[in-house]
């Protein structure tokens, strides 16, 4: 069996490297770009809970605020035809990405079966049998161009399961703050894998109190495409959010995507969409990692979707391949 290993000069690398990132740049602000009015959690809760329990949680609120910030709230609520236009072309694009991404995992050609590794083999026969999937101990470890690998011949200490841990801080430069912790683990041979997320919002208010809200969820993941520089991941699980309102649950699809160009350089994306409570739920976020061993120092912008309601901003982090 004989792997193919496509060899690209640092030159070129380095410029694949500055084009994605000026790419991804540039999708980042297009959801910043859109004319968008003041969000709260506030108006986050409202778009989650239903019509009578955000109208309850809408009075107790303004009791506690002082008319002038009351006003403000009135006058900013309602949405412009740019804001809702945008939020329906992303959902729009997600429930079809979601839709044909399925289509490709499960109807697909049967005989791909995610094993996408490149390889060539004198004896056709092999080419019947998937090559055993392994992980490195991080990325570009001990020489590897990547992450995943064929065969434990390779320079890198093979492993048949992984984990990753991240931990990051975000902000709309305005009033809300977040704070979020994600996990994950997956197994090799098999595909399937566990994701699960845990986000704190924090938000100051005009009188001089604030506002929190807590968002999770739990995802079962199968790794649709692996090869040593890109891994993607397509999953279903739950979501939930909590704050002194209650508790709200909802279901979530999920797509993760993992590109590894040249060392040290980490390309990550995600993109959730669901039902939060009563509201569509989207969250898309794109960034760009540097490893060095088993610490990655990253940095991504994170959009995020409840309804007509929008909270969106840089978060910079840190991420562990363990």
């Amino acid at each position: 069996m004989e792997t193919v290993t496509f060899k690209i000069r640092g030159q070129i690398v380095s410029r694949q490297v500055a084009s994605l990132y000026f790419v991804a740049i540039g999708i980042f602000v297009c959801p910043s770009s859109a004319p968008l009015k003041s969000q709260t959690l506030n108006e986050v809760r409202s778009e989650i809970l239903s019509p009578s329990e955000s109208v309850a949680a809408n009075q107790r609120t303004t009791d506690h605020r002082s008319n002038q910030e009351a006003a403000h709230e009135s006058m900013t609520f309602m949405d412009s035809e740019e804001d809702q236009t945008w939020g329906q072309m992303l959902g729009e694009l997600g429930w079809n990405f979601a839709v044909g991404f399925t289509y490709v995992t499960f109807v697909g050609d049967p005989s791909n079966r995610g094993y996408d590794i490149t390889y060539k083999s004198s004896d056709s026969a092999a080419m019947d049998t998937p090559a055993t999937m392994y992980f490195a101990h991080y990325p570009y470890a001990d020489g590897l161009n990547g992450y995943a690998m064929q065969s434990d011949h390779v320079p890198a200490r093979p492993l048949t399961s992984a984990m990753q841990y991240q931990i990051a801080f975000g902000s709309d430069f305005d009033s809300v703050q977040w704070y979020t912790a994600k996990g994950f683990f997956e197994w090799s041979q098999t595909r399937f894998g566990v994701d699960t997320e845990w986000t704190y919002f924090h938000e100051n208010l005009q009188d001089g109190t604030s506002d929190e809200l807590h968002l999770g969820d739990l995802n079962i993941l199968w790794r649709r495409l692996q090869a040593r520089r890109w891994l993607v991941r397509w999953g279903l699980g739950t979501g939930w959010s909590h704050d002194r309102e209650g508790t709200a649950f909802g279901i979530n699809g999920t797509v993760k995507v993992d590109y590894f160009p040249s060392e040290p350089w980490v390309i990550s994306g995600e993109y959730d969409l669901g039902r939060l409570g009563h509201a569509t739920a989207q969250h898309l976020r794109l960034g760009i990692g540097a490893t060095w061993k088993h610490v990655e120092l990253f940095s991504a912008y994170d959009y995020r979707r409840f309804g007509d309601v929008e909270i969106s901003g840089p978060i910079f982090g840190l991420r562990l391949w363990l």
